[in-house]
């Protein structure tokens, strides 16, 4: 096959494009601190600037999650790696990405630790978009933390219907764009912790429209885990 039909038939049928499997070479990547983030937010926060209660981004609002673990703050080299991983192809990010999760959640960020009664859940992908990418990047961050943890992972969500890419839009406008836009399956997780996965948080929009529909399921916690936290400020996304 040509080159020309062969980008031609990638760039119609991304899921048909073959990734070599590449690991993270972690250049210029440090393990930050877990004081560096607010547990609630997961915002970047500086020393003594957070507590158990919040951080001045999240003190006086109401989260539908108890808590929130991140591998780092959409810097580069960790913006590269998602972007990669996520429009590139590069889906063996997922991995990793999985791996650092699942370490965080054990190395005593937590007030209460995450037993065996965890169920690792990605936040869903509208079908669309997902026969687009060929994957959806938070699940395979989810398959990857739930089999390094030794915990189930649950496909407890789904898109009600596609919305606009929420980096294609304005951040007053995001929390309208993605309401009403999950279900969560009619399961009973009384007694269970639900970590629910995703990549990166900006506004926390997406987040909070998939944890409240998890809040449905009566789970006893629900922890926020994603790969990178933006600025509050959208100072990460000033060309969006």
């Amino acid at each position: 096959m040509s080159w020309p039909l062969r980008s031609l038939i990638y760039d119609l049928f991304p899921h048909n494009r073959r990734v070599e499997p590449d690991r993270p070479t972690l250049e210029g990547f440090f393990h930050e601190p877990a004081e560096a983030s607010c547990p609630r937010c997961g915002a970047s926060v500086g020393p003594y600037a957070a507590s158990d209660a919040g951080c001045p981004w999240c003190i006086q609002t109401n989260l539908p999650w108890d808590a929130m673990v991140r591998i780092g703050a959409y810097h580069e080299p960790l913006s590269e790696w998602v972007v990669a991983m996520k429009f590139h192809g590069s889906w063996r990010w997922g991995r990793w990405f999985g791996e650092q999760l699942a370490n965080r959640l054990k190395d005593g960020r937590l007030e209460e630790p995450l037993g065996t009664d965890t169920v690792v859940c990605p936040v869903a992908m509208h079908w669309k978009r997902q026969w687009q990418r060929g994957y959806n990047q938070s699940r395979l961050i989810a398959q990857s933390l739930a089999r390094t943890s030794g915990w189930v992972m649950a496909d407890l969500l789904h898109r009600t219907r596609a919305t606009t890419p929420q980096t294609h839009i304005a951040h007053s406008q995001r929390e309208r764009n993605v309401t009403r836009s999950f279900r969560a399956e009619h399961v009973d997780l009384t007694g269970y912790d639900v970590v629910l996965v995703d990549d990166v948080k900006t506004t926390g929009s997406t987040l909070r429209a998939a944890a409240n529909q998890l809040l449905s399921c009566n789970p006893r916690r629900i922890i926020a885990a994603v790969v990178a936290v933006a600025d509050p400020r959208g100072a990460d996304f000033k060309a969006v």
